[in-house]
């Protein structure tokens, strides 16, 4: 009768030493889900930084070369303008004012087509950012 007992109480701790192991595993189970995702909020933040930084920074730099080359040459012009003759003013200015339109008309189609561009990027980060695999070393990914 004892022995029925004692494999009973054995089984009945088994059990119990089971449900512990299945709380112990479903719970590693969510820190790693948590820390995944963590993990994929701070690629994509970081990704988004440094597309903007690049951004911004080759926007600053064509701008200032288009600058540069726009106040060179209507310093020119207003330099030799009295020497010339009137016809010749009046080609300039047409030419530069053309210049400048189209120059202007360009920079407002890049920026439309690149914040499209950008918008696109972030739905695709947003929507498929790889699945990082703790097991993995960093960097490696599988695609979910």
């Amino acid at each position: 009768m004892q022995d029925i007992e004692a494999r009973e109480a054995i089984i009945e701790q088994g059990k119990k030493m089971d449900k512990l192991m299945q709380a112990v595993t479903d719970a590693a189970k969510q820190k790693h889900e948590a820390d995944q995702l963590a993990m994929q909020e701070k690629v994509k933040t970081t990704i988004i930084e440094v597309q903007s930084k690049i951004y911004d920074k080759s926007t600053a730099y064509t701008n200032l070369i288009m600058i540069g080359g726009y106040a060179g040459s209507f310093a020119t012009w207003a330099a030799t303008r009295p020497q010339l003759p009137a016809k010749a003013n009046v080609t300039i200015a047409l030419s530069l004012t053309i210049s400048l339109a189209s120059f202007i008309l360009f920079e407002v189609y890049k920026m439309t087509y690149t914040a499209v561009k950008f918008l696109k990027n972030r739905h695709l980060l947003v929507q498929s950012l790889p699945y990082l695999c703790s097991s993995c070393p960093f960097g490696s990914a599988q695609w979910s």
